[in-house]
């Protein structure tokens, strides 16, 4: 918006001079302003003095400043939301700075204060050598010995003469894809284990295995058909074993010696 050439004094002493009798068309020509302007004018500054002029035009600054600050609020939280990404390498602070200018249209300095990055860190251009035929070595290296991590293929640089610092193996290993997955440890059981049971006398087992048997077959064909009938007519098998005085590991035996006979 083009600013006025005349103060506020100005405006009001050109006012004042119009109320004071002389014509529009008069003050107009007198201070070389056009009509529109002299009623711009009155419809902004009719009726004020000189201070309540000034304190309007400040409030007017005011409030065009807030209102700037408030859109660049509303840009540099639409901008942020853009990058979804997190922003921790230098790397990827200048990818973001380059969005920022291409997609919102910041400036370089606008995009690196908003993002947190130092502007010299966005602007560095990488001098390092590409190195290709030592990342070339290092791929054929890698598939004659799959498991072989940086520390062994440095070793087998080393042995061929190739004389390369060993953090430079590493960051080329890794920014080929060269990375060995670590095999995971054998799971070991925690806390301590039950100690295996010793029976007291031989052939314990087994006799209380014959123990069970028998407590099954004690019973006669006449009781084993009333326990088995009531099972067919649709009770529980746990108030059936409750009824009998019997487990359910001894109701099923039974079942099943009734329809293997």
């Amino acid at each position: 918006m083009k600013r006025s050439g005349f103060t506020e004094e100005q405006i009001i002493a050109v006012l004042r001079e119009q109320e004071a009798g002389l014509s529009t068309a008069e003050v107009c020509r007198e201070h070389g302003i056009s009509t529109a302007t002299f009623y711009a004018w009155k419809a902004k500054f009719g009726g004020m003095d000189v201070s309540e002029a000034k304190r309007l035009k400040q409030f007017e600054d005011e409030n065009a400043k807030l209102k700037r600050l408030l859109a660049d609020a509303m840009l540099d939280n639409a901008a942020l939301k853009d990058l979804v990404t997190k922003i921790l390498t230098p790397a990827a602070k200048r990818e973001a700075v380059a969005r920022l200018v291409d997609a919102h249209e910041m400036s370089e300095r606008r995009a690196c204060r908003l993002i947190g990055a130092d502007r010299k860190t966005v602007r560095y251009r990488s001098r390092r050598p590409r190195d290709d035929a030592l990342r070339s070595r290092l791929r054929e290296l890698a598939a004659e010995q799959r498991r072989f991590g940086y520390r062994r293929l440095h070793i087998l640089l080393r042995a061929e003469g190739c004389m390369v610092n060993r953090k430079k193996t590493q960051r080329l290993c890794r920014e080929e894809g060269l990375t060995v997955r670590k095999r995971k440890g054998r799971k070991r059981a925690t806390g301590t284990r039950a100690p295996i049971l010793v029976e007291a006398r031989p052939n314990a087992r087994r006799d209380w295995e014959e123990r069970r048997t028998m407590k099954a077959s004690k019973f006669s064909e006449a009781q084993k058909t009333f326990i088995l009938k009531q099972g067919a007519d649709g009770v529980p098998v746990a108030e059936i074993c409750r009824r009998a005085g019997i487990s359910q590991a001894t109701y099923f035996q039974l079942e099943g010696e009734v329809l293997r006979g």
